[in-house]
């Protein structure tokens, strides 16, 4: 099974990005176009996708109600 990681793109350089995960900046190589602001998944250091800010947003929701049950 692989984990995909979602975080929000805070710097693009070419096909390097920084990638803010919930506070914790990493680098990740772009495959495919991606502006400043968008909310990608990352997997094994490569950003695989993008999704829309309201799936992110409901995703965060879901993570934090199964973290407090």
């Amino acid at each position: 099974m692989c984990l995909g990681v979602t975080g929000r793109v805070k710097k693009v350089e070419g096909q390097k990005v920084v990638v803010d995960f919930g506070g914790i900046e990493k680098r990740a190589v772009a495959v495919q176009e991606v502006r400043e602001g968008e909310i990608v998944i990352v997997h094994a250091g490569l950003i695989i996708g993008k999704i829309k800010e309201e799936d992110y947003q409901r995703n965060l929701e879901e993570l934090r109600l199964l973290s407090t049950s």
